[in-house]
């Protein structure tokens, strides 16, 4: 089986997927798992490929057109691009490995200082850091 490249509209790879799949259409959206916010957490997913949605050959695939949220297709010279099965395969496997998903930070300590002294030498080596 080949894929073709559905160009969305802004925001809009979501609807379009959803669309596809009730329509019957075998597709396919990449996206990959990001930190909402570090102090108070959550993930959130997020498209692999902004605008992007891949979908199956279909004999009726010239209706996806008329979806909402679709602006056309990938074109190469004026035909749709196809894209091999290996390739979308290739790219589930690293999406369920987790190769995509932002990794998180590691937790840093702070310095405090105990006393003045120990403040002033932290800020000469900041200095010393910064002017070299």
């Amino acid at each position: 089986m080949t894929w073709l490249v559905i160009y969305t509209a802004s925001r809009s790879e979501f609807l379009v997927e959803s669309q596809l799949v009730t329509a019957g259409f075998e597709s396919y959206f990449p996206v990959y798992k990001r930190r909402l916010h570090r102090k108070y957490g959550g993930d959130v997913f997020s498209p692999l490929f902004p605008r992007y949605v891949f979908v199956g050959v279909h004999p009726l695939w010239q209706i996806i057109h008329a979806f909402r949220g679709v602006a056309g297709f990938l074109l190469n010279d004026g035909m749709p691009v196809r894209i091999p099965q290996q390739v979308i395969e290739d790219i589930k496997k690293r999406q369920i490995a987790g190769e995509f998903d932002e990794k998180p930070e590691p937790k840093r300590e702070r310095q405090r200082a105990k006393s003045f002294r120990e403040l002033k030498k932290m800020l000469e080596v900041v200095d010393n850091a910064r002017a070299a």
